[in-house]
């Protein structure tokens, strides 16, 4: 244990939930949903770990296969919040090496868990959102819609330039759901 003033760090643990040649490459802790983890990998895929309420293990409950052609190097939870009146969908974005935006969505059940099988959209389609020219390190999502219905992402790359998209909502029934950049 490493003093910084009164505050400490200590291990608690070590989950291995990926093969020893698989590297994580960007952890994003959803929301709302305190044990829902999503993670990016050198493999180019994207998955959802769920621990258990000590934080002791991680099952995989969603692994999207290869949404991305090399490293997946960055992740972030679209902004919406959850309500647990209904059963409301989720995105998680990912930029890869392959200079692609994407997002995954899901519908989220009221304990709070993801309902991996009712995955409903693939944002971007599925080639992904163009606009860099070359690999997306960073993802910030902001829910600062210019008009109802629509998030602000930026994104940043290799490039050497941040973008600004703007997303239609996909949680509601948008007219024209047509990303820009």
């Amino acid at each position: 244990d490493q003093a910084l003033g009164s505050a400490y760090i200590e291990a608690h643990g070590t989950i291995q939930a990926f093969a020893e040649s698989t590297l994580v490459l960007a952890l994003t802790w959803h929301k709302c949903c305190k044990y829902i983890l999503g993670v990016s990998l050198s493999t180019g895929e994207v998955a959802i770990l769920q621990f258990d309420r000590n934080f002791e293990e991680a099952k995989v409950i969603h692994r999207v296969p290869r949404p991305h052609s090399n490293e997946a190097w960055s992740l972030a939870w679209t902004p919406s919040p959850y309500s647990p009146d209904q059963h409301p969908t989720q995105g998680l974005y990912s930029g890869g090496d392959d200079s692609r935006l994407r997002g995954i969505i899901f519908t989220m059940k009221p304990d709070q868990n993801i309902t991996a099988a009712t995955q409903s959209a693939i944002i971007g389609g599925e080639r992904g959102l163009p606009g860099h020219d070359a690999g997306i390190t960073a993802i910030l999502p902001l829910p600062l819609g210019l008009q109802a219905g629509q998030d602000i992402i930026l994104t940043g790359s290799y490039d050497e330039y941040i973008r600004v998209y703007t997303l239609h909502d996909h949680r509601h029934d948008c007219p024209n759901n047509r990303p820009k950049v």
